[in-house]
């Protein structure tokens, strides 16, 4: 009978200190999916901007993605990418002990109406090198 409770007492005293554990992390979890159904394959680059640090995780065959253990706070930048589709970029911040939950819906490349290039004409005396001049015509 006492050796019983003591192996009873030793037990309890090794299991309650992971019952009582606190969770000090967060994690992000969702899906991407286009107009064609969910994407498997996608990159999903998660970083943590205070420190610049980058998780990445790639969806699987049903478009899902997870990444757990991440420093709660923020802001947390996601940016999700895909070949043939158009990237798709999230700041947010993360509390402790939640999951958050992020989904994408990523539109196709082809499918863009508009490209806007932006230039700067360069002073040709500023040590630059061989140069090349784009004029009007």
């Amino acid at each position: 009978m006492i050796r019983n409770f003591l192996k009873i007492s030793l037990l309890s005293i090794f299991i309650s200190p992971i019952l009582f554990a606190q969770e000090l992390t967060s994690d992000i979890t969702g899906s991407v999916s286009s107009s064609s159904g969910f994407v498997s394959g996608a990159q999903v680059e998660i970083t943590y901007e205070p420190t610049n640090t980058t998780v990445t995780r790639t969806t699987d065959a049903s478009g899902r993605y997870t990444a757990g253990g991440l420093r709660p706070g923020g802001p947390y930048t996601i940016k999700v990418s895909a070949a043939g589709l158009m990237s798709d970029k999230v700041t947010t911040s993360l509390v402790v002990g939640e999951t958050s939950r992020l989904s994408f819906t990523l539109n196709s490349a082809t499918s863009v109406d508009d490209v806007v290039v932006t230039a700067e004409r360069i002073n040709s005396n500023d040590g630059l090198g061989f140069s090349s001049t784009i004029d009007a015509q």
